[in-house]
């Protein structure tokens, strides 16, 4: 695809779902999206690192696609541990 191809597509992309606004969060907001990988362990250490730096990290996930877009399940907090989800 050539540029102005990607960018129709990033566009329609963009606009085919609900988009949040988080303006309200201030600075430069990043988001570690997993690519689907069963038992994907790099957002799970990657974004707390992150967010450790001072960058917030909204982890946006969609619990709708199953075991492939689920970083919200594997980030409860485990049974005993005292953690709670915000």
């Amino acid at each position: 695809m050539d540029f102005e191809e990607t960018t129709i597509l990033t566009d329609i992309m963009i606009r085919s779902g609900t988009i949040i606004d988080l303006s309200a969060i201030a600075g430069i907001k990043v988001d570690k999206h997993s690519t689907g990988g069963v038992g994907d362990k790099v957002s799970l250490i990657l974004a707390p690192m992150v967010a450790a730096c001072g960058v917030p990290v909204p982890m946006i996930s969609g619990r709708g696609l199953g075991h492939t877009g689920e970083p919200s399940i594997s980030s409860r907090p485990f049974p005993g541990s005292g953690l709670r989800c915000r």
